[in-house]
């Protein structure tokens, strides 16, 4: 019998004053690679962070429910019960829920390659706020050649 490969989850949250927020993700599912940048206004640093990790939860609902799941998140604490942020913390958990074990949570700060993956996602997530900022909320895939760049320089 053949076992699950890992299904794995890098996140980034910002935001900038005046309240206008970026997201982006990373995932890396059966040697697969795919990733989705969006922003908002009137919005906060944990918020986008939620935001980001719940659209990457839905993005991996097709896989697998018996692949390990490793989140790699710059604040673990992030997932840790808090008053703030309720329905989306309610969706990230009925979201986590659903796989056959708790995932793993990496704080990618302590990574060997936290440089890079931190320069990536954090450019990707300014660049959702900036769009946020001029146009609304949004959300885009990031191009296949930027994820590519991602997946040899950052892991």
């Amino acid at each position: 019998m053949s076992q699950a490969l890992a299904i794995e989850i890098w996140i980034h949250g910002a935001c900038a004053a005046g309240g206008y927020g970026g997201w982006s993700y990373v995932i890396r599912a059966d040697n697969q690679w795919r990733g989705v940048a969006g922003g908002a206004t009137r919005t906060d640093a944990e918020t986008m962070a939620l935001t980001g990790l719940a659209a990457a939860l839905d993005a991996v609902k097709g896989e697998p429910r018996g692949a390990a799941l490793r989140l790699h998140l710059s604040d673990p604490s992030l997932l840790e019960p808090a008053d703030t942020n309720a329905a989306l913390r309610a969706g990230v958990t009925k979201a986590l829920a659903g796989w056959a074990a708790p995932p793993a949570i990496l704080d990618s700060r302590r990574a060997a390659n936290a440089r890079a993956w931190s320069d990536f996602l954090s450019s990707w997530a300014d660049f959702a706020r900036d769009k946020a900022k001029a146009r609304g909320a949004f959300s885009a895939p990031i191009p296949k050649l930027n994820i590519a760049k991602f997946a040899h320089d950052a892991i």
